[in-house]
This record gives C-alpha cells, structure tokens and sequence, in this order.
C-alpha cells in the first residue's frame, strides 16, 4: 500500500496502512525523519508501527537504502549498544 504526500511516496504493509488510517495519526514527512504524531503530539518514528517495535534499546536499518520504503521485509532492528 502507498502513503502519499505532496512528492513524497511511503510504501508500508496493508495491515500497517489500515493501522494508520483507522487511528487518529498525523503523519509527519520532510527531509530527515518520516514521523507520525498522535493526538498528544508526541513523535513516533513510521517504521516503529511498521515493525511494531515501541522500544526505545532498538533502531533500524533500510535492508535497500529507500528509507520511505517501510515494508516489514526491508526493515531489520538493530539493538542499539553503549560502547
């Protein structure tokens, strides 16, 4: 399924995109981070509810380098560590 914004194109999974459109979201696009806010206006990074990963120990990495692409097939997480 396709999420589009002005330019910008986002693919994510159909069970992700009915996620996102049946919950009150603002999605958040520019040039550095791709974002929704929630009713709150606290942040949350798109591949998060991609992946279902709200944890903070982990970040991701874009398996084909398109960062709008957020298919759970293109995103690994990746812990993150203190060294």
């Amino acid at each position: 399924m396709r999420i589009k914004k002005g330019k910008i194109t986002i693919e994510v999974d159909a069970d992700t995109y009915c996620y996102l459109i049946n919950r009150y979201y603002f999605l958040d696009f520019s040039q550095h981070k791709t974002s929704i806010r929630n009713r709150n206006g606290i942040q949350i990074p798109l591949w998060r509810i991609s992946r279902r990963c709200l944890n903070s120990l982990f970040k991701v990495q874009y398996l084909d380098g398109n960062r709008y692409n957020l298919k759970r097939t293109n995103l690994r997480l990746i812990r993150k560590t203190q060294w």
